[in-house]
Parts: C-alpha cells; sequence; structure tokens
C-alpha cells in the first residue's frame, strides 16, 4: 500500500510541475509580446494593453505558485 501512496503523492508535484513550466514559458512568450509591440505601435494605439493585463496576471499566478515575485 506504501508505494501506491507514494505515487499517489508524486502527482501532484508533476503537474504542479508542468503547470510551472508552461507558466513560465507563457511569461517569457508575453514579455517578448509586450516588448514588440510597445516598440512598433503607433503613437495612441494602445492594444498592448491587453498583452500586459494577460502578463501580470500571470505574474501574480507565477508569485501565488512560488509564494513569493519570481521576476
Amino acid at each position: 500500500m506504501a508505494p501506491a501512496r507514494a505515487t499517489t503523492l508524486q502527482m501532484p508535484t508533476l503537474r504542479s510541475r508542468s503547470r510551472l513550466t508552461a507558466l513560465r514559458e507563457r511569461l517569457e512568450v508575453l514579455h517578448a509580446q509586450l516588448a514588440e509591440q510597445v516598440e512598433l505601435l503607433p503613437i495612441g494605439n494602445e492594444s498592448w494593453m491587453e498583452t500586459e493585463r494577460e502578463l501580470r496576471a500571470a505574474e501574480s499566478a507565477m508569485a501565488q505558485l512560488h509564494g513569493k515575485r519570481w521576476v
């Protein structure tokens, strides 16, 4: 019974690690996208703000997973 229990306890860790990796990858994409949008958009075009909001939400999620600010 102990080995089955150990496997069960490991699964959330693997899932958390997978989510964390996916979140880190998304943050990298968002940082690059935001930098490009801000640089290339004409003055007055504020479509980059949606990317900024998503980036902040992803950073907040990362902080909650780590219990601190990660960037």
